[in-house]
């Protein structure tokens, strides 16, 4: 086996496999190269990124671990690149991987990289769907495949962090591997779209590359790093002749001059009303069976799901749902916000008063952005939930995810406050 991540993956991008995306995509070997060595990059990079966010590492173990167990997938390079529906594990997994990683972003990184490297948008997008079942593979196989957990792949990330920041450096005839172990993690988001990709993976090849660049394409940045160094100084020293000038205008003080008779202070004025504020949403304590109780809203989503659990006339419908009325997530990421912990950790505590309930959660998304992240996105979300449920002691089966994406809005998609409403995670009962 490969001793690191960085070696399995230059196993896989082989000049074979580059010389039969090329014409798929209509894009030159050495452009493919390119691509496929700065997406790569990006991944390992974001992953790195994401090493501290213990959540997140499980669920991208669990992306590889299928990936793993359903390898076939890896060898349609052309439904690879197409991404979409999801028609096998690793085109699933991928697009999981995408939004765990970059969320709503990935298109501003796509983006930027298709310009850096003069490649259309649509190419571009095609080797981060490509390149994102190859990063999964080589982290199982790197780990003996199969069975990845969330802590082995971060103490993974921690060990190989390195050779993981430094990236996948195209070299003559495949790729090299530079080591770069001081070098700053690859940011995601916005700061990975406004980012130069020589500054993805600053290697030492390709300073060396820079090194030999012509004059002409060096002196921007330098001219640009002397600019921001000067123009600072340049702004305090016209604040220092504004100062001088205007003491040397102002008129002298007048002798022994009377004082300036005193006039009624003015009325102050009324202050301002106060902003009105949403009432906070009140919470009553419901007891559950088997002594134990919670805090919930009367409207809330647990007094929803206790009403229909305890109604026998209440039938189990694939079509009712509850959506949660206290759970968010960080913008354009699956990791759950901290004040959403106390309405999952109801939840757990309902399915273990109740043991013969069973429940799907599902997520939804409103319609801005690519519909196959959002669907990603989605999905991430759902088992991040279903995950945080199980870590409260609920027997996995009885919990499974799925992300709707933007299928079955229920608002209005022209309005903020129907894409609000349609941004959502929702809860429905299975068996009780």
């Amino acid at each position: 086996m490969s001793t690191s991540v960085i070696e399995i993956l230059k196993g896989f991008v082989t000049p074979s496999l580059i010389s039969s995306v090329g014409p798929l995509l209509g894009v030159p070997g050495d452009a493919v190269s390119r691509g496929l060595g700065d997406t790569v990059s990006r991944y390992l990079g974001a992953l790195v990124e994401k090493s501290g966010d213990a959540g997140a590492m499980a669920g991208i173990a669990e992306m590889a671990n299928a990936v793993a167990r359903d390898p076939t997938g890896l060898t349609d390079i052309k439904g690879l690149l197409a991404g979409g529906v999801p028609s096998t594990t690793a085109i699933l997994s991928g697009n999981q991987l995408m939004g765990s990683l970059f969320g709503v972003w990935q298109a501003s990184v796509v983006h930027k990289i298709a310009g850096t490297l003069g490649l259309k948008p649509e190419a571009s997008s095609s080797l981060f769907n490509l390149a994102a079942p190859l990063v999964l593979s080589a982290i199982s196989k790197r780990l003996g495949g199969g069975a990845l957990t969330g802590a082995a792949l971060a103490g993974l990330l921690g060990q190989e962090r390195g050779s993981l920041l430094a990236g996948l450096v195209p070299a003559a005839g495949g790729f090299a591997v530079a080591a770069t172990p001081g070098a700053a993690p690859v940011a995601t988001g916005v700061a990975a779209a406004a980012r130069p990709v020589a500054a993805t993976a600053a290697a030492p090849a390709q300073a060396a590359r820079l090194a030999e660049a012509p004059v002409s394409r060096r002196d921007n940045g330098l001219f640009t790093s002397f600019l921001w160094l000067i123009l600072p100084l340049a702004f305090i020293g016209w604040l220092a002749w504004q100062k001088i000038n205007e003491a040397a205008e102002a008129p002298a003080p007048a002798a022994a001059a009377e004082p300036a008779p005193v006039e009624a202070a003015a009325a102050p004025a009324p202050a301002a009303a106060p902003e009105v504020q949403p009432p906070p949403v009140s919470l009553a304590r419901i007891a559950l069976a088997g002594g134990q109780d919670i805090e919930a809203a009367a409207d809330g989503v647990e007094t929803k799901l206790l009403a229909f659990i305890n109604d026998p006339a209440a039938s189990i419908d694939k079509g009712v749902w509850f959506d949660f009325d206290r759970l968010s997530f960080e913008t354009g990421s699956a990791s759950l916000t901290p004040e959403s912990k106390s309405q999952v950790a109801n939840i757990a505590a309902i399915l273990g008063a109740y043991p013969a309930v069973t429940v799907k959660i599902g997520g939804y998304t409103d319609n801005v952005g690519n519909p196959e992240l959002n669907l990603a996105l989605s999905e991430s979300r759902a088992r991040k939930v279903a995950e945080e449920i199980v870590a409260l002691g609920v027997a996995a089966d009885r919990v499974e995810a799925e992300g709707y994406g933007v299928q079955h809005a229920i608002a209005d998609n022209g309005t903020p406050e129907g894409r609000a409403r349609n941004r959502r995670t929702a809860l429905s009962v299975r068996a009780k």
